[in-house]
């Protein structure tokens, strides 16, 4: 495994020195600690000679609870100071996907669903809820997700849980994973958003399918 790069880590960690001072949510205290034990100079050259332990787990599972608790219920400041230190935190994981993809399998994060595994490239463009359908079939969220060059219209069977964070929803950072391996009544797929501050739109469902799929145009 090829050696990670300090200089990939050392301008986001500097950054977050500068909001360390500042008056952050404990959430967003938690994770500036954890980064600064994991890229401590002179502790660990590679990932692969950091052996997994609370400091990855901590800052994977903060990096996304963090994003849970900033909420309208925060102050301004304090969602501004989560949203970039979020975005840091992001910036780290991007540039060691091997310590990525190891903090994934060992915890069990939840694997992107196969169904469109890069949702968080599109953007949300539509939201329907059909709780009595007509033809009296379950009921069904439709979700249009759009980029440059394609406009696929996704269909959640039996949707619940379903809320939207104040200022919401959102646009932008939609994930959508498989769930099954929770065995939650049926359940297999969640929606939920790992990016957004506010307005965050999250629900689970029995299944997902694409109903309609344009590569014709940017939609």
């Amino acid at each position: 495994m090829a050696a990670t790069s300090r200089s990939s880590v050392r301008q986001p960690l500097e950054a977050a020195a500068s909001l360390d001072a500042m008056q952050a949510s404990p959430a967003v205290q938690d994770v500036i600690h954890a980064l600064r034990q994991l890229f401590e100079p002179g502790r660990v050259e590679t990932t692969a000679d950091h052996p997994m332990g609370s400091v990855q787990h901590t800052v994977r599972l903060h990096h996304r609870a963090s994003g849970a608790r900033v909420t309208g219920h925060e102050s301004t400041r304090q969602r501004a100071i989560a949203r970039a230190y979020l975005a840091l935190v992001n910036e780290l994981l991007d540039s060691m996907p091997e310590l990525d993809a190891v903090v994934s399998r060992s915890w069990g994060i939840d694997p992107p669903h196969p169904i469109l595994p890069d949702a968080h490239n599109y953007g949300l463009a539509e939201l329907k809820l059909d709780l009595i359908p007509a033809d009296g079939s379950e009921p069904y969220a439709d979700m249009v997700l759009v980029r440059p060059g394609r406009r696929v219209r996704l269909r959640f069977a039996s949707p619940r849980e379903l809320s939207i964070d104040e200022g919401g929803p959102t646009e932008l950072g939609m994930e959508i994973v498989d769930a099954a391996v929770h065995r939650l009544e049926g359940l297999t797929v969640r929606v939920d958003n790992y990016e957004q501050g506010s307005g965050a739109l999250r629900f689970v469902a029995r299944s997902v399918e694409i109903v309609e799929d344009c590569r014709c145009g940017s939609g």
